[in-house]
């Protein structure tokens, strides 16, 4: 897959949030009643879907969170994070993040398209997905205090193959562990919100 048909295949996409529906975990308000009615100290954050070629294929990254006293510890994430005051916009917040989590430039991504917004009630996140694109394979340093360790995932086998399934997980609070939805990918299970995300990225990448 050529960047002129990656290009081709996001310049006029229509976000859709019908995606988010075949994995989602737990029952969420939706953004459009959030935006009309936003909960107490909501936070806005971004994150990325960031393409790049490798040998000859086409990736993109995920990050494994580190273990801590939190409710997404050692969870399966998109690189991303909090919109900071000084951000001009919610991409800057995606690109910033990026540069910082895995050590990309974020001078150097190229945006494709945006993706639906979703909200995480745990956190009181109202996220922006974005997805971008590097010309070149770029050197991955993960930041060890947000980061630890990355995942890379190629891109095609990820949209042709993948296929949704279930597994149970211990989400840290009462019931403990739930039944939930999500993706196999490598020795990792994501689910939750990052399934969301790529559930949209993976049906739009197929159409």
């Amino acid at each position: 897959m050529t960047r002129e048909k990656l290009q081709q295949i996001w310049q006029n996409y229509q976000s859709s949030a019908d995606a988010h529906q075949e994995v989602m975990s737990y029952e969420r308000a939706k953004v459009e009643e959030i935006h009309a009615n936003p909960p107490k100290a909501l936070r806005q954050g971004a994150v990325l879907i960031l393409l790049y070629p490798k040998e000859e294929s086409w990736y993109f990254t995920l990050i494994e969170r580190p273990e801590y006293d939190g409710v997404h510890s050692k969870q399966i994430a998109l690189p991303g994070g909090k919109m900071d005051l000084e951000d001009r916009d919610l991409v800057f917040t995606a690109f910033r993040e990026a540069e910082e989590e895995i050590g990309v430039r974020r001078e150097d991504i190229y945006l494709l398209s945006a993706l639906s917004e979703v909200y995480i009630p745990p956190s009181n996140f109202l996220v922006s997905p974005y997805v971008g694109l590097l010309d070149y394979t770029p050197k991955l340093v993960p930041e060890v205090r947000e980061v630890a360790s990355i995942i890379e995932v190629p891109l095609l086998p990820f949209v042709q193959e993948q296929e949704i399934s279930k597994s149970i997980v211990d989400i840290g609070v009462h019931p403990y562990k739930i039944d939930v939805h999500g993706f196999h990918i490598s020795t990792h299970f994501v689910w939750g919100a990052t399934a969301m995300i790529l559930n949209e990225f993976r049906k739009a990448m197929r159409e």
